[in-house]
Protein backbone atom coordinates (compact mmCIF):
# COMPACT_ATOMS: atom_id res chain seq x y z
CA UNK A 1 0.00 0.00 0.00
CA UNK A 2 1.23 3.21 -1.30
CA UNK A 3 0.31 6.59 0.57
CA UNK A 4 -0.15 9.57 -0.60
CA UNK A 5 2.37 12.08 0.43
CA UNK A 6 4.76 10.12 1.17
CA UNK A 7 7.79 9.78 -1.29
CA UNK A 8 8.52 6.63 -2.57
CA UNK A 9 11.74 5.25 -4.09
CA UNK A 10 10.41 4.94 -7.67
CA UNK A 11 9.52 9.15 -7.16
CA UNK A 12 12.66 10.16 -5.48
CA UNK A 13 14.65 8.75 -8.61
CA UNK A 14 12.64 10.21 -11.27
CA UNK A 15 12.11 13.58 -8.84
CA UNK A 16 15.58 13.46 -8.42
CA UNK A 17 16.45 12.45 -12.42
CA UNK A 18 13.98 15.44 -13.16
CA UNK A 19 15.93 17.79 -10.37
CA UNK A 20 19.54 16.95 -12.11
CA UNK A 21 18.19 17.25 -15.43
CA UNK A 22 17.07 20.96 -14.96
CA UNK A 23 20.11 21.94 -13.26
CA UNK A 24 22.13 20.53 -16.10
CA UNK A 25 21.02 22.66 -18.48
CA UNK A 26 21.35 25.31 -16.15
CA UNK A 27 24.53 24.67 -15.61
CA UNK A 28 25.53 24.35 -19.05
CA UNK A 29 24.45 27.74 -19.90
CA UNK A 30 26.26 29.41 -17.58
CA UNK A 31 28.98 26.87 -17.26
CA UNK A 32 31.82 27.92 -19.28
CA UNK A 33 35.12 25.62 -19.48
CA UNK A 34 38.16 27.74 -18.58
CA UNK A 35 39.96 27.49 -22.28
CA UNK A 36 36.69 29.68 -23.44
CA UNK A 37 37.11 32.24 -20.30
CA UNK A 38 40.41 32.67 -21.29
CA UNK A 39 40.47 33.03 -25.00
CA UNK A 40 36.97 35.50 -24.30
CA UNK A 41 39.39 37.70 -21.72
CA UNK A 42 42.20 37.06 -24.36
CA UNK A 43 39.87 39.06 -26.82
CA UNK A 44 38.74 41.26 -24.16
CA UNK A 45 42.69 42.37 -23.79
CA UNK A 46 43.01 42.70 -27.78
CA UNK A 47 39.79 44.91 -27.67
CA UNK A 48 40.84 47.10 -24.75
CA UNK A 49 44.95 46.71 -26.62
CA UNK A 50 43.16 47.99 -29.84
CA UNK A 51 40.85 50.69 -28.09
CA UNK A 52 43.99 51.93 -26.34
CA UNK A 53 45.86 52.07 -29.64
CA UNK A 54 43.31 54.26 -30.80
CA UNK A 55 43.08 56.73 -27.63
CA UNK A 56 47.08 56.37 -28.26
CA UNK A 57 46.99 57.23 -31.84
CA UNK A 58 43.94 60.06 -31.59
CA UNK A 59 46.24 61.43 -28.31
CA UNK A 60 49.09 61.37 -30.53
CA UNK A 61 47.56 63.07 -33.20
CA UNK A 62 45.80 65.69 -31.38
CA UNK A 63 49.45 66.51 -29.49
CA UNK A 64 50.94 66.68 -33.12
CA UNK A 65 48.37 69.29 -34.42
CA UNK A 66 48.44 71.36 -31.10
CA UNK A 67 52.37 71.37 -31.23
CA UNK A 68 52.23 72.78 -34.86
CA UNK A 69 49.44 75.10 -33.33
CA UNK A 70 51.87 76.06 -30.82
CA UNK A 71 54.46 76.39 -33.26
CA UNK A 72 52.42 78.55 -35.46
CA UNK A 73 51.34 80.64 -33.00
CA UNK A 74 54.84 81.30 -31.71
CA UNK A 75 55.72 82.09 -35.07
CA UNK A 76 53.07 84.72 -35.08
CA UNK A 77 54.01 85.66 -31.86
CA UNK A 78 57.91 86.25 -33.18
CA UNK A 79 56.20 88.11 -36.65
CA UNK A 80 54.03 90.62 -34.07
CA UNK A 81 57.31 91.37 -32.40
CA UNK A 82 59.09 91.79 -35.24
CA UNK A 83 56.36 94.45 -36.85
CA UNK A 84 55.88 96.21 -33.56
CA UNK A 85 59.97 96.28 -33.13
CA UNK A 86 59.22 98.09 -37.31
CA UNK A 87 56.12 99.72 -36.28
CA UNK A 88 58.22 101.28 -33.36
CA UNK A 89 61.09 102.73 -35.02
CA UNK A 90 58.48 104.32 -37.60
CA UNK A 91 56.98 105.54 -35.31
CA UNK A 92 59.96 106.96 -33.29
CA UNK A 93 61.13 108.07 -36.71
CA UNK A 94 57.87 110.04 -37.25
CA UNK A 95 58.23 111.13 -33.61
CA UNK A 96 61.60 112.55 -34.61
CA UNK A 97 61.17 114.26 -37.88
CA UNK A 98 58.05 115.46 -36.30
CA UNK A 99 60.12 116.90 -33.60
CA UNK A 100 62.73 118.22 -36.31
CA UNK A 101 59.84 119.98 -38.83
CA UNK A 102 58.21 121.60 -35.25
CA UNK A 103 61.81 123.05 -34.16
CA UNK A 104 62.34 124.57 -37.84
CA UNK A 105 58.96 126.18 -38.03
CA UNK A 106 60.03 127.52 -34.70
CA UNK A 107 63.19 129.03 -35.53
CA UNK A 108 61.61 130.08 -39.07
CA UNK A 109 59.12 131.96 -37.04
CA UNK A 110 62.02 133.66 -34.65
CA UNK A 111 64.22 134.39 -37.89
CA UNK A 112 61.02 135.83 -39.44
CA UNK A 113 59.99 138.16 -36.32
CA UNK A 114 63.47 138.77 -36.51
CA UNK A 115 63.61 139.81 -39.69
CA UNK A 116 60.20 142.04 -39.62
CA UNK A 117 61.79 143.87 -36.58
CA UNK A 118 65.31 144.46 -38.50
CA UNK A 119 62.96 145.81 -41.17
CA UNK A 120 60.91 147.81 -38.82
CA UNK A 121 64.58 149.16 -37.31
CA UNK A 122 65.50 150.05 -40.95
CA UNK A 123 62.49 151.61 -42.17
CA UNK A 124 62.63 153.88 -38.65
CA UNK A 125 66.55 154.00 -39.41
CA UNK A 126 65.35 155.28 -43.62
CA UNK A 127 62.85 157.24 -42.49
CA UNK A 128 65.46 159.28 -39.58
CA UNK A 129 68.10 159.43 -42.56
CA UNK A 130 65.20 161.24 -44.97
CA UNK A 131 64.19 164.00 -42.39
CA UNK A 132 68.16 163.79 -41.95
CA UNK A 133 68.52 164.61 -45.69
CA UNK A 134 65.80 166.72 -46.21
CA UNK A 135 66.81 169.15 -42.90
CA UNK A 136 70.51 169.15 -44.75
CA UNK A 137 69.10 170.13 -47.74
CA UNK A 138 67.06 172.52 -46.39
CA UNK A 139 70.25 174.23 -44.67
CA UNK A 140 72.41 173.51 -48.05
CA UNK A 141 69.50 175.82 -49.98
CA UNK A 142 70.19 178.40 -47.36
CA UNK A 143 73.56 178.58 -47.05
CA UNK A 144 73.95 178.30 -51.02
CA UNK A 145 73.30 182.39 -51.74
CA UNK A 146 76.38 182.34 -48.79
CA UNK A 147 78.42 180.16 -50.76
CA UNK A 148 78.00 182.19 -54.46
CA UNK A 149 78.86 184.72 -52.18
CA UNK A 150 82.10 183.58 -51.45
CA UNK A 151 82.98 182.13 -54.37
CA UNK A 152 82.48 185.71 -56.19
CA UNK A 153 84.45 187.52 -53.24
CA UNK A 154 87.49 185.10 -53.94
CA UNK A 155 87.47 186.00 -57.87
CA UNK A 156 87.92 189.62 -56.83
CA UNK A 157 90.16 189.05 -54.72
CA UNK A 158 93.04 187.00 -56.59
CA UNK A 159 95.86 187.48 -54.27
CA UNK A 160 94.44 185.35 -51.38
CA UNK A 161 96.61 182.04 -50.20
CA UNK A 162 96.85 179.39 -51.69
CA UNK A 163 94.97 177.59 -48.80
CA UNK A 164 92.26 179.63 -48.72
CA UNK A 165 91.45 178.26 -52.31
CA UNK A 166 92.24 174.37 -51.01
CA UNK A 167 88.98 175.46 -48.48
CA UNK A 168 86.93 176.55 -50.98
CA UNK A 169 87.67 173.82 -52.69
CA UNK A 170 87.31 171.38 -49.90
CA UNK A 171 84.02 172.87 -49.59
CA UNK A 172 82.92 172.62 -52.94
CA UNK A 173 83.41 168.65 -52.51
CA UNK A 174 81.56 168.74 -49.44
CA UNK A 175 78.72 170.42 -50.80
CA UNK A 176 78.90 167.42 -53.53
CA UNK A 177 79.14 165.05 -51.26
CA UNK A 178 75.70 166.48 -49.63
CA UNK A 179 73.67 166.76 -53.27
CA UNK A 180 74.91 163.14 -53.99
CA UNK A 181 73.06 161.56 -50.58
Amino acid sequence: MVRCGAPTLASFTLSSSLSLFRKLPEQSEHYFPPVLRLLEKRQELADADQALQAQKQVFHTKMAALKQRWEQLEQKERELKGSFISFDKFFQDSEARRNRVLRRAAEERNQASRREAEALRLRAQLEELRREHARLQRRLQRLEPCARLLEQALELLPGLCATAQRCVAQGRLRKGELLER
